[in-house]
């Protein structure tokens, strides 16, 4: 079983459970504080698979197994154990959650031509989700002043109602008008990142969200970029700047171009 098959299965059982977690904590009392402790626990368990899963799959495309033919590997075709030691070879400990740190470049530095994280690039909201879901299990694993502090400042927004993360997770969520719990937002962001991620021509505007617009000096990466202007097709070699636009409408003026991108 492939890496995202099993964080699928995974997920969706998590999905199921949650909309029973967030049914049980409108009786109040000790059956909101067990809610509380579930949804945390649920959340807790989901974000370590999806760790596990980013972890995996990165490996699956380093030994070409997985988006080959996307992203062919450099090092397709040596032993997993020699690929997985090249990987580490800096450091034993890496932060594999995107939008994490350590991934995307060791990526680049093993995918000259693009890799599918890119995929994940100029995506605000979704980005902000991701943090979300590592800030609300880093509170519910540690205890410190630094988790909790960050949790206060950048999730919970300093509301007392919010001090247990579990309280936090079966409240509703304030980003969509059908009701939505934040644990089911975290929980659907962790799955839409994997099939982003694995897929081979995924919806990504759909699991992601729109990108931001992307400034003409942005580095280009896989896909196809369209001026917002005239919507004409730019072309740039993966690494290089995307440049301005040179339709007819657009090269006459001075104004720099902003592009929107798209997935390969």
């Amino acid at each position: 079983m492939t890496a995202v098959a099993d964080l699928s299965r995974t997920l969706s059982s998590a999905l199921s459970v949650e909309g029973v977690i967030v049914a049980s904590s409108n009786a109040g009392g000790n059956d909101r504080a067990m809610s509380e402790a579930a949804a945390e626990g649920l959340l807790l368990s989901a974000y370590t698979a999806a760790e596990h899963f980013v972890r995996e799959f990165f490996f699956e495309l380093i030994d070409g197994v997985s988006l080959s033919r996307l992203f062919p590997s450099p090092l397709s075709g040596l032993s997993a154990s020699l690929n997985r030691s090249i990987v580490y070879l800096a450091t034993d400990k890496l932060d594999w959650m995107p939008p994490a740190g350590t991934v995307e470049p060791r990526a680049n530095t093993l995918f000259p031509n693009g890799h599918p994280f890119l995929r994940l690039k100029w995506r605000d909201t979704f980005s902000e989700r991701l943090n979300d879901a590592k800030m609300v299990r880093d509170r519910i694993a540690h205890s410190g002043e630094k988790a909790e502090a960050t949790y206060w400042l950048k999730v919970a927004e300093q509301q007392q109602a919010y001090k247990r993360p579990g309280a936090w997770l079966i409240s509703r969520s304030a980003e969509f008008a059908t009701p939505t719990s934040n644990l089911k937002v975290l929980v659907t962001t962790l799955e839409s990142m994997a099939v982003a991620l694995s897929d081979h021509a995924p919806d990504l505007d759909r699991l992601l969200g729109p990108t931001q617009p992307v400034p003409e000096n942005a580095k280009a990466i896989p896909g196809t970029f369209k001026c917002v202007t005239c919507s004409a097709v730019g072309s740039a070699m993966v690494g290089s700047p995307l440049g301005r636009c040179r339709s007819t409408t657009c090269a006459p003026t001075r104004d720099k171009t902003t592009w929107a991108y798209f997935a390969e």
